[in-house]
Parts: structure tokens; sequence; C-alpha cells
């Protein structure tokens, strides 16, 4: 069966435990680019909640240039994507 993946961005929610100040997780913020090693401070990443209705389809220019709809045949090969050229 030939499919389409489309890449779309989407907002989690991860509870801040009433232990952590809401400011400590601002300066961990402030010197990190993700939630990698947020365990660090007292909270669990992975108990996060989708926030479905948050989700947005996204271009190639949201996603560095690459391609964020691609199309594959049957054999799972990939036939077309939309990166610009």
């Amino acid at each position: 069966m030939a499919y389409f993946d489309i890449k779309v961005s989407v907002w989690q929610r991860i509870e801040i435990p009433e232990e952590v100040d809401p400011q400590t997780v601002i300066e961990y913020f402030r010197q990190h680019t993700g939630t990698g090693n947020i365990d660090e401070i007292g909270i669990d990443s992975s108990t996060y909640e989708t926030i479905h209705d948050s989700e947005e389809e996204l271009q190639p220019e949201d996603n560095g240039g690459e391609s964020t709809v691609e199309v594959y045949d049957d054999n799972k090969q990939l036939i077309w994507n939309n990166k610009p050229q």
C-alpha cells in the first residue's frame, strides 16, 4: 500500500511538581534548548500530555529547509517529497 507522511508541530504539556520552583524551569530553558536532562531539576519528562488541538502542519521553511511531506510507493520507497530544490 502506498502512503504519505506529513510532518507536524504539536505542543506537549509537562506538569511542574509543587516542590519545583517555576523559576528553576525558566533558568533550565535559558541554558538548554530542549527537555533532554530536565529530570536533573526534578521533572519527569516522560510524563507529558499531548495537546492535540495545537497540531499544525509544517512547511519546509519551518523545518530547516527539509521536507515536510513525503510520498512512498507500495515498496515503501520514497518517490516524492516537498523539499525545495
